[in-house]
């Protein structure tokens, strides 16, 4: 069974954020609560050593609000699905959001009806990311940089790093006659090992490259 997406929930009101905890696996068995921050800075710190599938924010809270959030995560370069979480009266404030490429968001009181039908569009979105990608022919470093991101799920920190550090290195010495043995050496692990890694992370053998 594939790994759960990892979920980011900020919320500052601690009865949102222990429903959204205990309602997400519970609504949908691809996604899980990977995290929970109180507000935006706390959130930010999260990121500087995790990594994420999707994140769940709401709008107003104290301090860095949802949307000043929301413009550092993506700034930070972070691509990942955003839903913001917004009352009624927030309608307007929410449609900002949009401009930085949120993907939904839900009205306040939520309910799992709403929420479940969110998570099944954004599984079917995260599900497709990597399938939708397709290596060009014409195999270049910015190429490979833009398909090992398009692919790479943040469900194992460990087996994504290393498959960055493959394609980073792969990247580097682009124009010299390397072999899977010589990436493998370089990064410390057995060439099966990194073939599986790879396959796993970005759904591509790693002769591709």
């Amino acid at each position: 069974m594939p790994k759960p997406y990892r979920v980011l929930i900020v919320e500052d009101e601690p009865l949102m954020r222990e429903y959204l905890a205990a309602s997400l696996p519970r609504l949908h068995p691809a996604f899980v609560a990977a995290d929970a921050a109180h507000d935006g800075l706390a959130a930010l710190t999260l990121f500087e050593s995790e990594r994420y599938d999707l994140m769940i924010t709401d709008l107003r809270m104290p301090g860095m609000d949802g949307l000043q959030l929301i413009e550092r995560v993506r700034g930070m370069g972070k691509a990942l699905p955003i839903i913001i979480l917004t009352g009624y009266d927030e309608f307007e404030y929410a449609r900002t959001a949009l401009h930085f490429g949120v993907a939904e968001y839900l009205l306040k009181p939520l309910n799992d009806d709403a929420l479940r039908e969110t998570l099944t569009r954004l599984e079917k979105t995260l599900s497709q990311r990597c399938k939708a990608a397709t290596l060009p022919d014409d195999l270049t470093p910015q190429n490979i940089a833009q398909f090992v991101a398009t692919c790479f799920t943040d469900s194992d920190k460990e087996h994504t790093e290393l498959a960055e550090r493959a394609a980073r290195y792969i990247t580097t010495h682009f124009t010299e006659p390397i072999t899977q043995t010589d990436v493998a050496e370089a990064l410390g692990v057995t060439p099966a090992y990194l073939s599986s890694v790879f396959h796993e992370e970005t759904g591509e053998s790693y002769t591709k490259f």
